[in-house]
């Protein structure tokens, strides 16, 4: 094996990555089955991850629903190939690729019983292991079931067709698209008072929700803001309920403030951009929220400063 291969998340291989020989939807339903996995999403600008339960992953187009002690999956399912990653300790983790070879959603099992699901899903396929490094371009093209969904109807779309056509192509279609759409509301606001926003959540205790991307997946956590702490080199850390998101903030290059309606009639978004206008993180309330819950958000969001440039 190669010994740059940084397959399993350690930067190092020891051990075999074997595309699974299961399309993406069937794996995506076993997730559920996990007593207690570690689950991560994102890319340079941002990441998740939170460890427990799965709920139910969900497609675009379909319903979704948020479960804040649960990890919510929303996907392109036709735009991603599982992998399994084996090492010689018998750990597993599922990582979910899309056909360029990245890494838009990683799992490991944390119990015995979930690193026997994990480890039957490697011996599905017969052939030789792989040694895939995360970036690296799919030695299987032919796959079947990798083709690009059709865009999501976002520009009179609800809160749940904003998110969806970000999952689409990670929102750069979007992103050139929202500023002459006259159906959305959208300005832009300073992203330098991201570390005193959170700070703020976390001190009047205010629920929030937040979706990180991957390529052709979002990972969405929920709850209170428990923790923020900020480095000098840009970097966001926070404890937002039962997940840990990280956030560079060097990598924002452009927030967007885009309200589309919600549960609740129009809510608004914070969606933090990198310099190709592929979606990093967006903050919003998800669902059904108290009353004042969302009514504080909007007051929150409508404070918020213009960007200077």
């Amino acid at each position: 094996m190669s010994a740059g291969c940084d397959a399993c998340g350690h930067g190092g291989c020891a051990g075999d990555v074997r595309i699974v020989d299961l399309p993406a939807r069937d794996v995506l339903r076993l997730l559920p089955m996990l007593d207690t996995a570690l689950a991560v999403t994102g890319g340079p600008g941002a990441v998740v991850a939170q460890s427990g339960p799965y709920a139910e992953p969900s497609a675009q187009g379909t319903a979704l629903a948020v479960d804040p002690y649960a990890v919510v999956l929303r996907v392109a399912p036709d735009r991603l190939s599982p992998y399994v990653f084996a090492r010689p300790d018998g750990e597993c983790v599922l990582q979910l690729r899309t056909r360029g070879g990245h890494v838009a959603h990683r799992v490991r099992g944390m119990s015995d019983a979930d690193r026997l699901i994990l480890a039957g899903l490697a011996r599905t396929d017969g052939g030789d292991p792989v040694c895939m490094p995360d970036g690296a371009g799919d030695p299987f093209p032919d796959v079947p079931g990798l083709v690009d969904p059709a865009p999501a109807a976002w520009q009179e779309g609800d809160q749940l067709a904003q998110l969806d056509a970000i999952l689409a192509d990670g929102g750069v279609l979007r992103w050139n698209q929202i500023a002459d759409c006259p159906e959305v509301a959208v300005r832009s606001a300073d992203a330098g008072v991201l570390p005193a926003l959170f700070e703020h959540l976390c001190a009047t205790e205010l629920p929030l929700g937040a979706a990180v991307f991957g390529e052709a997946a979002a990972q969405l956590a929920s709850g209170r803001v428990h923790l923020v702490t900020s480095s000098g080199e840009g970097r966001l850390a926070v404890v937002l309920g039962q997940s840990t998101l990280d956030v560079d903030l060097h990598a924002v290059h452009e927030c967007l403030l885009v309200r589309s309606h919600g549960p609740h009639g129009l809510t608004s978004a914070l969606e933090l951009y990198d310099p190709d206008g592929r979606a990093i993180v967006l903050l919003t309330q998800f669902g059904i929220v108290g009353e004042a819950t969302h009514g504080a958000w909007e007051d929150l969001t409508a404070s918020l400063p213009v960007a200077s440039w």
